[in-house]
């Protein structure tokens, strides 16, 4: 079943399997898609036949290359940043309200935004050919919050080297430092669903209250996060602007390794 234009929806028994459907556009995020994930969530939290969801992206080149640069409606470089930001800070914010297990399955490429929902599941499995990789940096962008995210879960040292570079992670690399369970790509989305379904078996009271409290210390680090680079967007853009490091946005495509 389709949620959204760019956002199918099929069930597999008790688990909602959400599929990023944008393939000529990296499955990037847009608009059109927070709205699509944000109801699916919505939707799954309060339908008592769904107990858990899994995410993944459609192909097997790219999960999901963070928000889509595109500007069609050529908006100031300072107002395209601040949608930006708001569809982001909305698709984690549901992400982490959602009280039932949450399953990434990375099927290639996560960059950017696509790392911080891969990173916010409750747990998260990747295809031998994924990678990750915070490269705003390259284009003059920082990401406070993919360091927000990657401290809490890796620790600082690797978040200030992840963020600082602009490197790529591999599978095994995601895999070795415990955030990620590494599969066969035709192995993946079974795995992912078996996963959720493990989970949805649990007792649904304490599923909800344990995810409370774990991700209340991760709002506080994002909102934080959010607020620090919207407060710095004026000298952001600034930089953008008399670098022309706008260009290299528009043009920016998934590196290789």
């Amino acid at each position: 079943m389709a949620v959204g234009s760019d956002l199918e929806g099929e069930l597999h028994g008790s688990v909602l399997m959400l599929t990023l459907s944008r393939p000529r556009a990296a499955n990037a995020l847009n608009a059109g898609v927070r709205d699509a994930f944000c109801a699916a969530l919505g939707s799954a939290a309060s339908d008592k036949t769904v107990d858990a969801v899994v995410l993944t992206g459609i192909g097997d080149r790219v999960f999901c290359g963070g928000v889509d640069l595109k500007n069609p409606e050529a908006l100031p470089l300072g107002q395209l940043a601040e949608q930006r930001a708001t569809i982001v800070a909305d698709m984690l914010a549901a992400i982490l309200d959602f009280q039932k297990p949450f399953v990434v399955a990375v099927n290639g490429a996560a960059v950017g935004a696509g790392v911080f929902v891969a990173l916010l599941a409750d747990s998260t499995f990747v295809a031998t050919q994924s990678r990750f990789q915070l490269s705003e940096i390259d284009v003059g962008m920082p990401t406070l919050v993919g360091l927000a995210i990657l401290s809490d879960l890796a620790g600082s040292l690797l978040a200030a080297d992840m963020v600082l570079t602009g490197r790529a992670m591999s599978a095994e690399e995601a895999a070795g430092r415990g955030f990620a369970t590494v599969v066969a790509s035709d192995e993946l989305i079974r795995s992912a669903v078996a996963k959720a379904k493990s989970l949805g078996a649990k007792p649904a009271v304490a599923m909800a209250l344990n995810k409370r409290w774990i991700n209340e210390r991760r709002r506080e680090a994002i909102n934080l996060a959010f607020e620090s680079t919207g407060a710095q967007r004026k000298e952001i853009v600034a930089c953008l602007e008399s670098t022309e490091q706008f260009t290299a946005i528009k043009k920016l495509e998934l590196k290789n390794e």
